[in-house]
């Protein structure tokens, strides 16, 4: 029988107060269809299985869980079962009602600043203004009850360490700060853009928050949440290098002449024309600004020079130093655009790599992280009622005949990743290769060392032999002399003794006929030494 493989998302999941199987069965028998199989449809063995630990889903559990152990804490399959319960049949839908309730926030938010803006609101009424307004006010609120639960009013622990949590609180403080300036109409010189425009950008993160709890977008949250912070660093000295540039840009460019191009002014009368000092004929003189004019308009220019590429060809050969000018534009865009920018990539793509190393860790964390979010907003009843009826885990999985579970989890982790498991795969055929290479090579050696022992112990036999023979046949008075070996240095010995008695026997005896009665002496010495060895 082909036996099919889900994730654990494809089975059924629940909790109960028992340690017992809530479906009150050994097995479930399913017909599922197989597209790789011949026959169209395939039965299914499901088996029932049970956390053993009780209490992995109460509250105190999830919430120190949470804030003190890492990602990899959450890289189980034990912790997703306790996981998907929860937000399956217990949180999804409180999350489901709070989105609903920021998205028609968020629309109200962009309507008042369309209504209300000094740059926007040629069309609306104060009426509809302040109507808007007020109703904002309202669902604000409801968003800051919302956020003194959540933090206990301030003292919940780790509750200011997350991002999420101070985007939250910063943008109702600005909303109400917005609204308030709508509704009693105060006028602040145009001061009420800045607040729109940062208002609008952190309740744009708070939406990007309510999307870490879907699968087809959490992942993505969570790349760009680790992109920023790995990026930190580079973005500071990036910053310098541009101030840098930009100051020098300043010194070089300053006296740069932009273009200015005539125009016919029809708004103005000749009289007007005449007493501005334009022309009689109606021509006008405009003249663009000097992009290096200022340091504000400096480091905008050089930030889209460097980072944009773009740039007046005119400026390089405008001014009095030309030369310096071309020198500092190709030290600028080979630094920031070269260099700088390619060293950005790699942090990048090195970020992204290791998110998705640990992306299923990651997300089950974010997904508990909400859980808790959410839990904290419930009354206490609720909570206990939640924690009793998850004591346990349970989970029909999937088995073949024997019962032996044939359940397969596939997270795909990003290029590199795989790129690594296929390069540590490869080392460690190669290690395997090598290590049989080197058995070989030392059996080799082994049979070589034992083969010359063999031969070092035949000589030394030999040596110790004719030792012994040389040992036997010694005498008082004569030496007797057996191996090849040996013979030759006995007779290489007699001859030095010989020639050193010979000296002597010059040196006593100082004449020729002591001289030849020694040698007449050492010959018949010589003759008696022949006979007794014959």
């Amino acid at each position: 029988m082909h036996l099919l493989r889900h994730s654990l998302s494809s089975i059924q999941i629940r909790g109960s107060e028992s340690y017992l199987d809530p479906w009150m069965t050994n097995n479930l028998f399913e017909d599922v269809k197989d597209e790789d199989s011949e026959s169209d449809y395939n039965k299914l063995i499901r088996t029932p299985a049970v956390l053993p630990l009780p209490g992995l889903g109460s509250f105190d559990f999830l919430s120190i869980l949470t804030l003190k152990a890492p990602a990899t804490a959450f890289d189980n399959e034990a912790m997703g079962l306790v996981l998907k319960v929860l937000w399956k049949h217990h949180i999804r839908r409180y999350f489901i009602v709070d989105t609903m309730v920021f998205t028609l926030y968020y629309a109200l938010w962009m309507v008042l600043v369309d209504v209300t803006t000094s740059s926007t609101n040629y069309l609306s009424s104060s009426r509809d203004q302040q109507a808007v307004a007020s109703f904002l006010i309202v669902v604000n609120s409801i968003f800051v009850v919302k956020e003194c639960l959540q933090s206990n009013f301030g003292r919940r622990p780790g509750y200011f360490s997350s991002l999420w949590n101070i985007v939250d609180i910063l943008s109702c403080i600005l909303v109400y700060s917005y609204t308030f300036m709508v509704v009693t109409e105060t006028d602040f010189d145009d001061g009420t853009i800045p607040v729109a425009v940062v208002t609008t950008l952190l309740l744009t993160m708070k939406l990007l928050s309510y999307l870490r709890a879907f699968h087809e977008t959490g992942w993505l949250v969570a790349v760009l949440n680790q992109n920023f912070r790995d990026v930190r660093g580079f973005l500071v000295v990036l910053l310098a290098i541009i101030i840098g540039f930009s100051t020098a840009f300043r010194l070089v460019f300053g006296e740069y002449e932009p273009k200015c191009d005539l125009q016919i002014d029809k708004s103005s009368s000749t009289a007007a024309m005449a007493s501005s000092g334009a022309q009689a004929d109606g021509l006008v003189t405009d003249c663009d600004a000097n992009p290096f004019g200022s340091l504000r308009r400096s480091f905008l220019s050089t930030f889209e020079l460097t980072i944009l590429g773009s740039y007046d060809p005119d400026l390089l050969n405008g001014g009095s130093n030309s030369f310096l000018a071309a020198l500092i534009f190709v030290l600028a865009v080979t630094c920031v655009l070269v260099v700088a920018l390619n060293a950005l990539i790699s942090v990048l793509a090195d970020s992204y790599a290791r998110v998705q190393e640990h992306a299923t860790a990651n997300r089950r964390k974010e997904r508990a992280e909400l859980i808790v979010e959410y839990m904290t907003l419930l009354p206490r009843w609720k909570i206990r009622q939640i924690e009793q009826e998850t004591r346990y885990f349970h989970a029909l999985l999937e088995a073949d005949a024997d019962g032996d579970l044939v359940i397969e989890t596939d997270d795909w982790r990003g290029g590199l990743n795989a790129l690594r498991d296929d390069i540590e795969e490869m080392n460690e055929s190669n290690a395997d290769v090598t290590k049989q290479a080197l058995e070989e090579m030392r059996a080799e050696i082994d049979a070589e060392l034992r083969s010359f022992q063999k031969e070092v112990y035949s000589m030394l036999r030999d040596i110790s032999a004719d030792v012994k023979k040389i040992q036997k046949n010694q005498r008082v008075d004569a030496l007797v002399v057996s191996g090849r070996r040996v013979a030759g240095a006995v007779k290489a010995v007699k001859q030095i003794r010989f020639q050193i008695g010979r000296n002597d026997d010059n040196t006593r005896g100082g004449g020729k006929l002591k001289g030849k009665s020694s040698k007449r002496s050492r010959n018949e010495t010589l003759r008696s030494r022949q006979k007794k060895n014959k």
